[in-house]
């Protein structure tokens, strides 16, 4: 697999049959460096006997995860409503009380070579100022979810 740089990281509105979605946006651009797939080992529990000292055997109890991270330099209204919800009042983003549950579909296209496309993904957010490159940035942090539709990946490398 060959990629280079990133073009674009775009999310859409999850399909309403719970597949992926069928158009994507770019919400803001991405500060350079800063895309990482940070993946988890599956956990799993070892199986112990009185009689041996070692596993009999071992057991997945759940599959390995997913995180998908990068900062985000800039944005607009919409965008921090799309990340924290809140609203517009008089001309100044106001966050909400309770943040919400933001679950897309996820494309992150690189400059040569397949998109990344990730049918469902729990989206999370935080404000950062990082002193050193002087840049007030959003943190972005998405998790791979299983889709809601049967049949359909959790991960997709290349366009349909």
């Amino acid at each position: 697999m060959t990629c280079k740089g990133i073009f674009s990281i775009e999310f859409g509105d999850i399909a309403p049959d719970g597949g992926v979605a069928t158009t994507f946006e770019r919400w803001g651009r991405t500060r350079e460096n800063t895309l990482a797939f940070s993946p988890s080992d599956a956990q799993t529990t070892d199986i112990n006997v009185e009689e041996e000292d070692d596993p009999i055997d071992q057991v997945e109890t759940s599959k390995k995860t997913l995180d998908i991270s990068w900062s985000q330099v800039d944005w607009d209204d919409d965008v921090l409503i799309s990340y924290f919800g809140g609203a517009v009042v008089n001309n100044q983003w106001q966050a909400p009380d309770q943040s919400p549950l933001v679950e897309k579909s996820l494309r992150i296209k690189p400059k040569s070579g397949k998109a990344f496309i990730y049918p469902r993904v729990k989206v999370t957010a935080n404000e950062n100022y990082d002193s050193s490159g002087k840049l007030f940035q959003l943190d972005i942090k998405c998790r791979k979810l299983k889709p809601e539709k049967a049949g359909v990946g959790a991960f997709m490398w290349g366009e349909p």
